[in-house]
């Protein structure tokens, strides 16, 4: 994983920095894998992708699996204050979804109770895959979007990523024991699933 250390700055700063990352993280794996040049130049445009986006309330960090050299983005989001319902529905069941997302209700140590979904949607005319999970707290909500990747690909990267949900906790998030908001997400896929059933 390459976390984003340069966020918001001048295009030139997040190029130099992420050439620098992408070289150094192809080092520390060359025992594993030694990645070619292509390889190294794919990491390093997505790192400098992810350093554009980052800031503020946005961490961000480069999921790369060695083999079969997988690359996928993962932006973490907190807000103090909760989305309104639109907001969670465009969230967690955006327009641009070309199938169902499939959600599960998910229990954290640091976040609580959340929810995750796994979603197909287009983006510049090609079928593209994410996770995203929502947890809204008692103080707080937090947002996670792992991809957009290639679809196949996403089966191969969330165990990974599942065990970094599990161990985030963000300072100033504070997790609702009740849970509510996440059942009642739930709750609403299960009846949209409902009107659906054959």
């Amino acid at each position: 994983m390459i976390p984003v250390a340069v966020k918001g700055e001048d295009d030139e700063a997040r190029r130099s920095w992420a050439l620098n990352a992408a070289a150094s993280y192809a080092e520390h794996i060359r025992t594993e894998v030694d990645l070619d040049a292509t390889a190294v130049a794919r990491v390093a445009d997505l790192a400098a992708e992810l350093a554009r986006v980052a800031g503020g309330s946005r961490a961000a960090a480069l999921l790369f699996l060695p083999e079969p050299q997988i690359a996928a983005p993962m932006t973490i989001m907190f807000s103090p204050e909760q989305p309104t319902k639109a907001d969670q529905e465009d969230f967690l069941w955006p327009r641009s979804s070309l199938l169902r997302p499939t959600h599960r209700k998910i229990s954290t140590d640091g976040l609580g109770a959340g929810s995750t979904v796994a979603i197909v949607h287009r983006e510049h005319h090609r079928a593209v895959a994410e996770r995203r999970w929502l947890f809204l707290g008692e103080h707080g909500s937090v947002a996670v979007a792992l991809g957009p990747m290639a679809v196949p690909f996403l089966a191969l990267v969330e165990p990974v990523s599942d065990l970094i949900i599990d161990s985030l906790s963000i300072d100033g998030y504070v997790a609702d024991p009740s849970g509510r908001a996440a059942t009642e997400i739930a709750d609403a896929f299960q009846q949209d699933e409902e009107r659906w059933a054959v």
